[in-house]
This record gives C-alpha cells, structure tokens and sequence, in this order.
C-alpha cells in the first residue's frame, strides 16, 4: 500500500478519570485496534497525567498482533494532576515512539478535557505544534462529563472530536482522512456492511440489515432501513 499510518494513542490517566472508567477506555483502544484493516499500520500508545510516559512503541507489534492487545489492556494507571500540553509534546518526540519515514502521522488524545495547571499547561499551542509537524489529532471524550472546549482545541475541527462509544466511527474518519483510497469501512447499526470510500469500498450500513453505500469503485451499494437491498 502507498498510504500507511503510525496512530498513536494518548490517554489520560490522572485522578480525575475514575478507575472504572479508565479500565473501559482500554476497552475502547483494544476494540479501535480491531477495527484497523491493514497490517501496514501501525499503533502506539503513550500515558500521561503530569508527566507522559511511552508504554506501547511504534515498531513492537503489528495489527492482528495479540500482545498488542493484551499490553494495552494490561495499561496500569498512575493518577495525578492532568497536563495535556506537555503528554503532546512528548508525542511529537520521534525518538520517543520511532514514527516510520512515509507513514501517515496520526495521534488520539484521549481525556475527560479537564486539566490542571493553567496557564502553563499550553495544549492548544503543543497541538499546533503537532499539526505544523505534520500529525493530524483527534480527541475522545471519556465519561459522560467531558470539557468539550479543550476536546476541540486538541482536534481543531469538531469532526476531529468523538465520544468513547464508537472506536470504528473514528477509525473510519481516520482512514478516510488519511488514506482516502484505501476505505474499507465499518458498520453501524444491526448488520451494517460498513462505510467505505474510494475504490473497493465495501459500503455503509445503517439500520437493520442495510446492506451498505459504497462510494467509487466497486461500491457494494447503498441500504437503509430494515432488509434496504442497496443502491450500486
């Protein structure tokens, strides 16, 4: 493939997230890693509260790779107070998670947006920073109380900013983002075929047994609603 992505996954793991909802956020990063659809890819993993740290590097596993999975379920939290400008930084630090030359640059934060320290902790300009280096951010709210202003500096664009309850819905905007071409897509809603753009899309499923809306070539079609045949 031409296209081919380092995500790197920035979590949050300070006392204001609770120990239960950080243990659902592993969750969340173990079911993103099992929407990615191509061995070319490549995912990391980094903590932070005051300090960030690397738990996961860019060149230890592959997709489909069970240690992948199992060291990000078995991430242990440290809490403390909340700087996200600084675990930033620290991401955009190559020697830190060996980013691969050609790869698509891609970092996930995710956090409640709460942060302590203002104003020296500086996430929206560390964000830019990241961007004017070529990484594209998106952010995850966790928990149902989220500080939605910082989830939008850290993103840039309100698409860029997701809730915690579907990993494939960001995987699918990254994908499409990133590598436009290459959209194998997910599917949302009862047997969704998934959402694909660009050639060999598989399609996007919504509702019951949709069979899916492929855009380009070999889209498998387009169906919604209950038992929706598609449109080709």
């Amino acid at each position: 493939m031409d296209c081919f992505m380092d995500i790197v996954l920035v979590q949050d793991d300070s006392s204001s997230i609770p120990h239960s909802l950080f243990g659902n956020t592993k969750q969340y990063m173990v079911d993103f890693t099992q929407c990615i659809n191509s061995f070319d890819d490549r995912v990391g993993a980094i903590l932070y509260n005051c300090e960030a740290r690397k738990e996961i590097g860019l060149d230890e596993y592959t997709i489909g790779d069970l240690g992948l999975e199992a060291d990000l379920d078995y991430l242990m939290q440290q809490g403390g107070i909340t700087r996200t400008g600084p675990a930033i930084r620290y991401m955009r630090d190559t020697t830190a998670l060996t980013w691969r030359n050609g790869a698509r640059r891609v970092a996930v934060v995710l956090t409640d947006g709460y942060i302590q320290g203002y104003p020296l902790d500086d996430h929206e300009a560390e964000a830019n920073a990241a961007r004017d280096d070529g990484i594209t951010l998106y952010s995850v709210g966790i928990g149902p109380n989220v500080n939605s202003a910082v989830l939008l500096d850290i993103a840039k664009i309100p698409p860029n900013v997701f809730d915690d309850t579907d990993p494939c819905a960001l995987y699918d905007r990254i994908l499409q983002d990133q590598c436009p071409g290459n959209g194998g897509g997910n599917g949302n809603g009862n047997n969704g075929a998934g959402n694909g753009n660009g050639n060999n899309g598989a399609g996007n499923g919504n509702g019951n047994n949709g069979a899916g809306n492929g855009n380009g070539n070999n889209g498998a079609g387009n169906g919604n609603g209950n038992n929706g045949a598609g449109n080709g």
